[in-house]
C-alpha cells in the first residue's frame, strides 16, 4: 500500500539495505554450541533485521559469513533430513521451496539472524531465547543448561529479570500463543464479503475468517496494539484443494531486544507430506477500514488550533499525505466500521467540497482522505484510515511490516477563517505532544491470494 501501515507500511532502499546489512554485521563467532553473528549494538542487530524486510537479495546467503548456520537454515535442514534426494528434487522442479516456521520466533528475519540455538551476540554479550525467556551472559562464558533450573518461573511476571550470576540475567517472555483457525469464526460476518481495491470480489464462500470482540478471543480482545496488535499469533488456512492452500499469519511479539510487528502470507502446495512455498498469480494483503487511537498526557494540540479543520498525517512510504477532516463525534459503537467510515466522510462531504476547492485544497486533490475527532478532553485522538492494499504478482510469500511510528512532533494542518464574510483557508505548522500509547478499536485485516484463476481470502476482524 505503498509500503506504509497502520501507521503503515515500511520499505527500505535495496541499495542502502544491503549496505547497512554488511555494515552491522561485525563477525562470526563461535559460541559452545554453534556459530553466532556478532553485532556492535542492539541498533545496529535491529537495522539488519528492517534491511532484509521484503528484499530478497539482501537476505541470500552471500551477506553472511559462510560458516553461519542461522535458526532457518537448521530448522529446513532437520524437516528436509527425513525425505529422500528424488523427493526434494522433485519438490525443486516444480519450484517448491520450504519455508520453516519456530514456536518461539515467529519472524522470518529474525529466524535468519539468530543461529540454531536462538542465540546472537550484540556488544560482547551472548542473548539466546529459550522456551521461558531470554538469557544475556558475557560471550566469554558457555551457556549452561543448569541456569534454568535457578529459576522460579511462577514468581515472574512478563518483562521481569532476575540475575543468576554477575554475567546473567534472564528476563521473562510470555510468549503471545499460536492460535490456528481454519473456519470462520463469528457469526456476524454473516454474508460480507471482501472487495479489493480494483473493484475485484471475493464472495463469503471463499472467505476464512477470525472475528474478535472486546473480552472474546484473545486475551486483549484484538485491541492492544502498543502493548499487542493483535495479543496473539494468529494463523489461517484456507486450501484451494487437498494440496494447495494459502496461509496467512499475523503476528506480534516483544523479543525485548527487537520488536516484531508484521504478516506474513504465503502459497504453499503438499508435496511427500511436507507443506512447501509455491508461487501463486497474485497476492493482494491490506485492510478495508482501520480505527486507531493515539494516546497522549494531556492535549497534544496547540492552544491557538484547538481543532483544526483539516490535519494532515504522514504515511510512512507515501509521498501523498492523508488528509484528515475533523468530525466531532466519530461512531465509537459500531461494529461495522466500513460503515461507519462511509457515514463519516457523508458527513464532512459539503466541507470537504469547500476545503478542495480553495487554493489549499487543490494541492492535496488525489491524497487519501478520512477524517479524525477526539476524546477524554482531546488527550485520545481516534483516526479511520482507509482502505490500503499492496500487491504483488509471482511470488510465493510477501512479507507486510507494520510501521508503529506515533502522531506526534511537527505537524501540518489547513485552518479556516472568515474575513469580511469570505472563508478563506490557510496552511499552518505546530508541533504536536509526545503520543505514549497507540492502540487498534476496530478494522478488517485480510490477505488474498489467486490460485488458477480462483481468489480466496483470509480475514482478521475485530469488532
Amino acid at each position: 500500500m505503498r509500503k506504509k501501515v497502520i501507521y503503515l507500511l515500511s520499505v527500505l532502499l535495496l541499495c542502502s539495505c544491503a549496505k547497512h546489512l554488511e555494515e552491522s554485521v561485525v563477525e562470526s563467532k563461535t559460541s559452545a554450541n554453534a556459530e553466532i553473528l556478532s553485532f556492535s549494538s542492539i541498533e545496529a542487530f535491529q537495522n539488519a533485521i528492517t534491511s532484509r524486510k521484503g528484499n530478497m537479495k539482501t537476505r541470500s546467503s552471500s551477506s553472511m559469513p559462510q560458516n553461519f548456520v542461522s535458526l532457518k537454515q537448521a530448522l529446513t535442514n532437520e524437516a528436509l533430513s527425513s525425505l529422500s534426494h528424488v523427493e526434494i528434487q522433485r519438490a525443486e522442479e516444480q519450484g517448491l521451496v520450504f519455508e520453516p516456521e519456530d514456536h518461539i520466533i515467529v519472524d522470518p528475519e529474525l529466524m535468519e539472524v539468530l543461529n540454531k540455538d536462538r542465540e546472537v551476540n550484540i556488544n560482547g554479550i551472548n542473548y539466546r531465547f529459550v522456551e521461558t525467556g531470554l538469557f544475556a551472559y558475557d560471550a566469554k562464558l558457555t551457556f549452561d543448561e543448569g541456569w534454568e533450573s535457578l529459576i522460579s518461573l511462577q514468581n515472574m511476571s512478563n518483562k521481569s529479570t532476575i540475575q543468576i550470576t554477575p554475567d546473567v540475567t534472564f528476563t521473562r517472555i510470555i510468549y503471545a500463543p499460536e492460535e490456528v483457525s481454519y473456519e470462520t469464526r463469528g457469526s456476524s460476518f454473516g454474508s460480507r464479503k471482501i472487495v479489493l481495491s480494483d473493484g475485484i470480489e471475493i464472495g463469503k464462500d471463499l472467505i476464512k475468517c477470525a472475528q474478535y470482540a472486546k473480552g472474546e478471543g484473545d486475551a486483549s480482545g484484538f485491541q492492544e496494539f502498543a502493548s499487542g496488535l493483535f495479543g496473539t499469533n494468529v494463523v489461517l488456512e484456507n486450501n484451494f484443494d487437498s494440496k494447495h492452500r494459502m496461509k496467512l499469519r499475523l503476528y506480534d511479539q516483544d523479543y525485548l531486544i527487537y520488536r516484531s510487528v508484521g504478516m506474513t502470507l504465503r502459497m504453499q502446495q503438499k508435496e511427500a507430506g511436507i507443506w512447501w512455498r509455491k508461487k501463486a498469480q497474485e497476492f493482494r494483503y491490506g485492510w478495508t477500514t482501520m480505527e486507531c487511537k493515539y494516546s497522549y498526557n494531556s492535549s497534544p494540540f496547540d492552544d491557538k488550533l484547538p481543532h483544526p479543520e483539516v490535519l494532515f498525517k504522514q504515511m510512512v512510504g507515501n509521498n501523498n499525505n492523508l488528509v484528515l477532516f475533523y468530525l466531532p463525534n466519530i461512531n465509537t459503537t459500531s461494529g461495522d466500521i466500513d460503515a461507519v467510515y462511509s457515514n463519516s466522510m457523508n458527513q464532512v462531504k459539503y466541507f470537504a467540497a469547500q476545503w478542495y476547492a480553495s487554493s489549499d485544497g487543490q494541492k492535496y486533490k488525489g491524497h487519501p482522505q478520512s477524517v479524525y475527532s477526539t476524546i477524554d478532553n482531546d488527550k485520545t485522538i481516534i483516526i479511520l484510515y482507509p482502505q490500503d492494499e499492496d500487491r504483488a504478482e509471482g511470488e510465493g510469500k510477501e512479507t507486510h511490516r507494520w510501521d508503529i511510528t506515533p502522531f506526534s512532533g511537527k505537524v501540518t494542518a489547513s485552518v479556516k477563517s472568515i474575513i469580511n464574510g469570505a472563508t478563506t483557508f490557510n496552511l499552518k505548522n505546530f508541533s504536536m505532544g509526545e503520543c505514549v500509547d497507540v492502540k487498534i478499536g476496530r478494522g478488517r485485516i485480510y490477505g488474498a491470494v489467486k490460485y488458477n484463476n480462483e481468489w480466496r481470502a483470509c480475514v482478521i476482524e475485530s469488532k
